[in-house]
């Protein structure tokens, strides 16, 4: 009896924390009257009468846990997906290199977590919500960031001229001057001469 009334005050006290948006906040509504009537009979003196009810009232709760734990879980998944989507149709997505770009999203994944399908979980998952919301904005800063780095890169990378001659009729040459930066193959101007 002191075990069912020792973990019936824990999950009262784990569920009225819980928000009261989303899956935690439908699971907070759903089992709020059975949570009052708790919280009645443990404030009575004669609570360990009613040893049978809380017993059953216990298992009611652990088992509506558990089954808000899976619903939680894909939940997260579909957040963790909707950022990585949000993160690459950033304008500065595209200037990453392929590494760069692996690692963040690989980042992402591993934000993904198992838990067990119980108060510990529930509150394991929370935790984590709150993670993958400070992780999704340090991540788009981190592609700002990067992205940046290579603009100034480029801005002090030298630029090479490899000079091409084509033949032409008449002994004569065209010179293309081709510029070798962070655009191959850019045309920087063309001069004509004759072969001595």
């Amino acid at each position: 009896m002191e075990k069912t009334v020792q973990e019936l005050r824990e999950h009262w006290k784990e569920i009225k924390a819980l928000p009261d948006s989303g899956t935690p906040g439908k699971l907070k509504t759903e089992i709020e009257e059975l949570l009052e009537l708790i919280g009645e009979r443990l404030g009575q003196d004669n609570f360990y009468t009613h040893a049978a009810d809380l017993k059953t009232a216990l298992t009611d709760i652990k088992t509506m846990v558990e089954m808000t734990i899976p619903l939680m879980i894909e939940e997260q998944k579909q957040t963790l997906q909707n950022v990585g989507q949000e993160l690459q149709r950033m304008a500065e997505w595209s200037t990453l290199t392929q590494e760069e770009q692996s690692n963040t999203l690989a980042e992402l994944e591993g934000l993904e977590i198992s838990v067990s399908d119980d108060l510990i979980g529930m509150r394991r998952l929370l935790n984590q919500g709150y993670s993958i919301q400070y992780r999704m904005s340090t991540l788009k800063l981190n592609v700002v960031e990067l992205a940046k780095k290579h603009e100034e890169i480029d801005a002090v990378e030298p630029k090479h001229v490899r000079v091409i001659k084509i033949p032409s009729p008449h002994k004569k040459y065209r010179t293309i001057g081709i510029s070798h930066s962070t655009t191959p193959g850019l045309d920087v101007g063309t001069k004509d001469r004759y072969k001595n």
